[in-house]
């Protein structure tokens, strides 16, 4: 047994309002066990009036309940315990006092209680009344209890027709009291239990008109009236009673109409609640004891008086209702709409309103396009009770006349005329600035008027219609007209009209979810079994919402349709709707890029939805089903045209991206091959398409935001790698390739990498090369092709792009053949040579280091033609360039002696390229030959000594260049290198020596000191030459011009410069040319080498005067170095001591002007070095029998007492050991 919800609720619903209910129970007491329902009554009243707990306080409402539906005998039984009621008519409990007094009217009313009994408890509930001016506290509540419980005592006993068992004077003298406390009491309890008894007397027709003379009727009818507008509902109720007893004239009697003015005058209270009170009261004043509203009032075992209001006091009330129905005033028509439901409900069952149910109905369908929900839901419930009360062909009328109201695309603004009051849109809805906004129709026109454009109005009350229109389809959610549709489609008007199904279906998925919510409602009651419905309607649905998708202005049809199709296509076979895809997916592709956000958010739900069923397909099929090749063949192709991944709409171009992967991801191999050609193709060229403009922008203006375009290309070469096109495609669709699909995608990739534009393709297309250089079978015959295709197109304007197809054709020669490889290294080496910039030249870099890098077994079988170009181009002044060039050699070349083993081809691509016109690739060759023979062995034969020698002499011709310094200190190792060549071939001998005095006299300030030096270097390499005289001489001038502060013009390149650091290097370079330059391994005449020693001091003592810190450290070091040398070379004199002592004046001489010259003593390593000079002297000294020069003796102690350096110190305490011990 099924028990429903809040059972006990719809109970007592039922036993309130419903009359069969109540005759029901009503014929139960009777024919039922009356000692039970005796026992139950004594039961509830017993508790009711002991009081003894609250939760017993219900008792007596279930006592009143059941007592007010029993017979006669029953209720006499319980007579003899009306006196038991005392105490609960004096409660301080209003309910309890209320419902106490209601059963002391039914029980003391019966004829079994005694007149002597009731006039003695009519006597007892009137003592209060006497003094109720007066009463306070407890004794108002007395007086309250007093005025109820003799109200329903009369009433009760008038209905019973016994009203003569009491006096006329006792009813006469209680309502005196009664208008009194009504025109005068302040205390609102008490006022209104007067008021409530007036209308019970009222009600029961023993009311004497005559007591209530003009005053006295103005007085409380004033006083009902205040207390009714107050939302007091027992005044209401009063009102609509006390029309009763002047009702019989009709609308002729004025009393009469002034009450039903008053009830009418109430619209303007906002409590719904208040407004149903209202509208009882209106049924009551229509239809008297023929109306359902006082059903339960007639509490006792009698025949229910019949209704002395003619009819057409019910039909004038009704037409005037219905009327204000359509009121543009939103109070009024709130409240008509209300009290026209209670009068519907009512007195329906009334001719009167039987024949008004069309213009009912029609005024109640007009309220669902209210924008109260209150109306509408009012509306909605006169809906269902006309179509209860009505006959078959009114209903099916009722059920065509909803089903256009909301399948039409048009509205007559809630059926009503519209005026300059009417409210067409919800306050605040369109503001207008200024706090105010457009709200009736007159502020409509006004605002048309302001701008001076009359079309406004036509624009506003468009957008008002429709508002209208879709706030009526949002009322059907209400429980009447459900209950319409439910019971039309068993047996009316839809179950032989089916064509609503299309409309209803797409209307649950409006986006007003109150629009949604009553459809859903409809469908649930219209619908019994969804399933076979849809399936039955499938097409015309899926027809009426393809339609629906684009037509129209409508923007919530189109979001409603799909979210439709998209409920429609779930779970279901992709073969029940394929036909419907290309259109489905035209449409919902269009709408993507639609107006209104909810729109496009819709459509893209349904895109998913259709993506997520053909996935499911695939998961589901196997390698080769036909399903799979017939969701595949229809869905891809649309996807990779114009309309999907190729669309201008940001929106369709994402989706149709997404939902390609996915289907990629989840699709069987065999049905994906043939359109995996095309899709790579697709998703390298939207690589860049789909980049966000915002990088090309920061690209070009990186400065500006503090950062560089390699910083941004690495950034973008990693949203790249991880983006999930790539990932697909090498995880999904490099593997699926085979022969025939390679074939054809090997010409699509061409296409890109000839077409593409952007960085994200070109990189992308390199990236796809790679990894078809892992499919080494599949992809070998097409090696050589995209070998030759990346050298077209390696040189682009963007680096990163030049290093990603540099990488591509790294791995790509893994698979080319050996001619191919030999062109890619050749085609580097003429790309570095007749480069126009570094970037080219970094590029030829890149392809060699790539191709050693990633195919270096391939790259090592040319090395004879690839290392020896690597080993000069990494001598490239460009760092970038030279850092990879150096890298590349370091990759493939143990040590120098490789040097060694290529030397002939290094010195041969020197020779032909230091003729360059491009001066890099000048200075390129000539370094790159100077560093090939500073890595030679110490001594070199006579046949690479002749090979590199002219190369070297025109390396060094020419003026001077930036680095050329690096040749010239080449130049000096190979004059000590090549002795097999200067013995045996004496022009080169002297070429040498004229090579070296040539460059020593250059006049460019920065490269003199290196040409001096080099001066001094020959002269130590070459032991065959005396070169001091020259150096004297160059030296000298040199000094000369530094004296004169006229010596750095640069005769060369014309360029100027008062560097201190430069005169430094250049004096440095001096001292060090001339102390380098005295060859001691000739036999050079003392005299000769006295006269250099004479000359050389007084050149030095000329340089020493401007000498700054470096010229010292040098001097001291190379004068240290001199006495070393020239102790030795006197050692070797042995016997010629009469000429080597003519060296001791000069040499002293040299030795003081050197050690005396003025110095920065505060740099350590030249006090030092001097110190160092001074002992190299004493030696000397010593070692020759010469005597100590007395000046550099006493120099030695005067250093010592002031040097706190404790490595000097130890230096300088060895001079002065050695001087003592001399």
């Amino acid at each position: 047994m099924n028990i429903e919800q809040d059972w006990d609720v719809k109970l007592d619903v039922l036993l309130t309002s419903d009359e069969q209910a109540r005759g029901a129970v009503k014929q139960y007491t009777r024919v039922s066990d009356k000692e039970a329902v005796l026992l139950f009554l004594a039961g509830a009243l017993s508790g009711f009036a002991g009081q003894g707990r609250k939760s017993l306080r219900h008792c007596g409402d279930y006592f009143v309940s059941v007592c007010s539906l029993a017979s006669d005998d029953i209720v006499g039984a319980l007579v003899p315990q009306v006196l038991s009621l005392s105490k609960p008519l004096n409660s301080t409990d209003q309910a309890v006092q209320d419902t106490a007094a209601r059963a002391t009217g039914i029980l003391a009313s019966h004829p079994a209680f005694s007149e002597d009994s009731l006039n003695g408890l009519v006597a007892t509930m009137s003592g209060p009344l006497g003094p109720w001016r007066s009463a306070i506290g407890e004794e108002v509540l007395k007086v309250r209890g007093s005025v109820l419980g003799l109200s329903y005592l009369f009433s009760r006993l008038a209905f019973r027709k016994m009203a003569g068992k009491l006096s006329e004077a006792m009813l006469n003298d209680y309502l005196g009291v009664v208008f009194d406390i009504i025109e005068t009491s302040r205390d609102s309890l008490l006022r209104r239990s007067a008021q409530v008894a007036l209308g019970q007397i009222s009600l029961s027709g023993i009311l004497p008109t005559e007591l209530l003379s003009d005053e006295r009727w103005v007085a409380i009818k004033d006083k009902l009236v205040t207390d009714a507008k107050a939302e007091n509902e027992a005044a209401i109720k009063t009102i609509g009673l006390l029309t009763l007893p002047f009702s019989k004239d009709g609308h002729d009697n004025t009393r009469f109409r002034e009450l039903l003015d008053a009830l009418y005058d109430l619209h303007e209270i906002r409590s719904p609640e208040v407004h149903f009170s209202i509208g009882e009261a209106l049924s009551s004043s229509a239809a008297g004891w023929n109306s359902k509203s006082l059903t339960t009032d007639f509490d006792v075992d009698e025949e229910v008086p019949s209704s002395s209001v003619p009819l057409s006091v019910l039909a004038t009330i009704c037409d005037k209702i219905i009327a204000d129905c359509s009121a543009s005033k939103p109070s009024l028509r709130k409240a008509s709409s209300i009290w026209l439901l209670c009068l519907v409900k009512n007195c329906g069952h009334l001719q009167e309103i039987q024949s008004r149910l069309r213009k009912c109905q029609s005024r109640f369908a007009g309220l669902l396009g209210d924008r109260d929900e209150l109306v509408q839901e009012t509306g909605a419930q006169g809906l269902g009770l006309v179509y209860e009360i009505g006959d078959q062909a009114l209903k099916d009328d009722l059920v065509r006349d909803l089903v256009a109201s909301f399948t039409a695309t048009g509205s007559s603004l809630a059926g009503g005329k519209v005026n300059e009051d009417t409210e067409l849109f919800e306050p605040g809805a369109l503001p207008t600035g200024g706090g105010s906004s457009v709200n009736t129709y007159k502020d409509i026109m006004n605002l048309a008027a302001e701008a001076g454009d009359p079309t406004l109005v036509y624009r506003f009350m468009s957008l008002a219609s429709n508002n209208a229109l879709w706030t009526n389809r949002s009322a059907f959610s209400k429980l009447g007209i459900s209950n319409i549709f439910s019971d039309s489609s068993v047996n009316g008007y839809l179950a032989k009209n089916p064509k609503i199904y299309p409309k209803l279906f797409r209307y649950r998925f409006d986006p007003n979810p109150n629009v949604q919510r009553s459809m859903n409602t409809i469908w649930l009651a219209l619908v019994k079994d969804p399933t076979e419905v849809v399936d039955e309607h499938f097409d015309q649905i899926m027809e009426d919402l393809l339609k629906s998708m684009l037509s129209g202005r409508e923007w919530r049809a189109r979001q409603a349709s799909c979210a439709a199709i998209a409920d429609l296509l779930h779970g279901r076979q992709p073969e029940r709707y394929s036909k419907y895809l290309d259109e489905i997916f035209t449409k919902a592709f269009k709408l993507l890029d639609d107006i209104k956000e909810t729109v496009r958010n819709s459509a893209l739900k349904l895109c998913q939805t259709i993506t997520n069923s053909v996935i499911r397909t695939l998961e589901t099929s196997d390698r080769n089903t036909k399903r799979a090749n017939t969701l595949l063949g229809s869905t891809i192709p649309f996807l990779l045209s114009e309309q999907g991944i190729e669309s201008g709409v940001q929106e369709v171009q994402g989706f149709a991206l997404g939902a390609l992967i996915q289907m990629i991801k989840k699709s069987p191999g065999g049905p994906l091959r043939p359109f995996i050609p095309q899709i790579m193709e697709q998703f390298l060229s939207c690589l860049s398409s789909l980049e966000p403009q915002a990088v090309n922008y920061v690209h070009l203006n990186a400065d500006k935001y503090g950062l560089t375009s390699e910083e941004i290309d690495k950034m973008r070469l990693s949203s790249i790698r991880t983006s999930p096109m790539m990932e697909v495609i090498e995880r999904y669709l490099v593997d699926a390739l085979d022969e025939t699909s390679m074939k054809e995608f090997a010409t699509r990739l061409e296409g890109v990498l000839r077409s593409a534009v952007g960085l994200p393709s070109k990189v992308g297309c390199s990236r796809v090369l790679v990894l078809l250089s892992m499919r080494t079978f599949l992809f070998r015959p097409y090696a050589d092709r995209f070998v030759q295709l990346l050298s077209k197109y390696v040189v682009d304007r963007n680096d990163t792009v030049s290093a990603s197809y540099c990488a591509s054709i790294g791995y790509l020669l893994r698979l080319a053949s050996d001619d191919l490889v030999l062109k890619t290294i050749n085609y580097a080496k003429e790309l570095f040579l007749t480069a126009d910039d570094a970037n080219q030249r970094a590029i030829s870099a890149e392809i060699l280091h790539s191709a050693s890098k990633l195919s270096n077994d391939r790259f090592m079988s040319f090395a004879a033609t690839a290392l020896p170009f690597v080993f000069v181009a990494k001598y490239d002044r460009d760092e970038h360039v030279n850092k990879v060039f150096e890298k590349t050699w370091q990759d493939n070349v143990g040590g120098n002696r490789a040097v060694s083993l290529y030397i002939k081809e290094i010195t041969s691509f020197v020779s032909s390229n230091l003729d360059s016109p491009s001066w890099a690739i000048k200075h390129t060759s000539a370094l790159g030959l100077a560093h090939a023979i500073m890595a030679l062995d110490p001594q070199i034969d006579l046949a690479t000594s002749e090979m590199v020698w002219p190369v070297l002499v025109q390396a060094l011709s020419g003026k001077t260049w930036e680095g050329k310094e690096t040749v010239l200190e080449a130049f000096v190792k190979f004059s000590s290198q090549a002795k097999a060549l200067w013995q045996a071939n004496p022009k080169a001998s002297e070429m040498m020596k004229t090579i070296t005095i040539r460059e020593a006299k250059r006049n460019n300030a920065s490269y003199r000191p290196f040409g001096l030096a080099a001066l001094g270097g020959v002269s130590q390499g070459r032991k065959d030459l005396d070169l001091m005289p020259d150096a004297i001489a160059v030296v000298s001038q040199v000094v000369e011009n530094l004296e004169d502060k006229d010596d750095l013009m640069d005769v060369d390149s014309g360029n100027a410069s008062n560097s201190k650091k430069i005169v430094d290097d250049t004096l440095a370079a001096c001292v060090k040319c001339l102390l380098q330059c005295f060859n001691f391994a000739l036999q050079i005449p003392s005299g000769a080498m006295k006269g250099y020693l004479d000359e050389v001091t007084r050149v030095l003592s000329t340089a020493l005067k401007q000498s700054g810190r470096h010229v010292q450290k040098t001097l001291y070091e190379e004068l240290d170095n001199l006495e070393k040398n020239l102790n030795t070379w006197i050692t070797k004199q042995g016997n010629q001591e009469s000429s080597v002592g003519e060296l001791q004046g000069p040499l002293a001489a040299l030795v003081g002007a050197l050690l005396s010259a003025e110095i920065d003593a505060s740099v350590e390593g030249i006090r030092r070095g001097r110190a160092q000079a001074a002992v190299a002297y004493i030696t000397l000294c010593r070692q020759a029998g010469f005597e100590v020069d007395g000046a550099i003796a006493r120099m030695v102690p005067s250093w010592r007492e002031g040097e706190r350096s404790g490595p000097v110190q130890q230096v300088l305490d060895q001079a002065l050991s050695m001087l003592a011990t001399r």
